[in-house]
């Protein structure tokens, strides 16, 4: 073997070692020493906190957060709103990212019938995010946003609107909800629910969109993708009076009880029975 490939050789050698020494790390509880071993000089801590508030007299709840994800979970056994908050902040030592950590909190402030979780964050706010799992009653109207995270939402029936910047948005119910408004500017929608009737209206800029609806519910459907496919799956749906093409579909099924306006500018749209 020439000097040229034994050195070739050497070096893949040595980039494979390298590479699994470095996962090894990764992958032990020595990650906040890593980027301080390899000279980035940044150091991250995360603190959690478990907060609630009385929910007996709210019509509406309203979360907002930046750079984290939003889980939200209803159910028709609490008499409490719960919140799980996750603080996470990133500096260049240990000091300074806890000092971080100090400042960041959740603010929850009741206005009339409307409750208000919002996210506060240091007088810097780089390199900091806030995510939120919230427990309430199934019925409340929700609104929830978050500017670089997931939002999730199961077994919640009432009015929900959900809005990210950048991040997938899932939907999961068994009953409702029964009107629904999902944006995300860079991320899939998929949604499985179970409305009797209603309006929902699902847009993304960059991604799919996935719903799974009953069988039997009646739908009057607005699907536009300007680079993708539209499946419609199974069912008996009229096109009388709509339109039907590679990119757009106007149609309805049954009663058309449910309106479904679904917008992507670049991925394909699904339903599912």
């Amino acid at each position: 073997m020439s000097n040229k490939w034994a050195k070739a050789l050497l070096i893949v050698v040595l980039t494979w070692v390298v590479l699994m020494s470095c996962q090894s790390i990764l992958q032990s509880e020595q990650v906040n020493v890593l980027p301080h071993l390899l000279g980035i000089g940044s150091w991250v801590e995360e603190r959690n906190e478990s907060l609630a508030h009385p929910s007996a007299e709210l019509a509406e709840l309203e979360v907002e957060s930046q750079n984290g994800s939003v889980t939200l979970i209803g159910s028709d056994d609490v008499d409490e709103i719960t919140i799980e908050a996750r603080y996470r902040a990133q500096a260049s030592s240990q000091a300074s990212a806890n000092k971080k950590l100090e400042q960041m909190s959740t603010d929850i402030s009741a206005e009339g019938n409307r409750l208000v979780i919002r996210a506060v964050f240091s007088s810097t706010k780089m390199h900091e995010s806030i995510s939120y799992t919230v427990t309430l009653p199934s019925a409340l109207l929700v609104q929830a946003k978050t500017s670089n995270g997931s939002l999730e939402a199961t077994d919640l029936s009432g009015a929900v609107t959900l809005n990210t910047s950048n991040g997938r948005i899932t939907v999961t119910s068994e009953q409702g909800p029964k009107e629904l408004i999902a944006r995300t500017s860079n991320g899939s929608i998929t949604v499985k629910a179970a409305p009797e009737s209603g309006c929902y209206n699902l847009r993304t800029s960059n991604g799919s969109v996935r719903i799974e609806l009953p069988e039997e519910l009646g739908i009057n459907l607005s699907a536009k993708t300007s680079n993708g496919s539209i499946n419609l799956g199974s069912g008996n749906w009229s096109f009388e009076g709509g339109r039907i093409s590679k990119n757009q579909v106007d149609a309805k099924r049954g009663n058309g009880e449910l309106e479904l306006i679904i917008t992507t500018s670049n991925g394909s749209i699904t339903l599912q029975d």
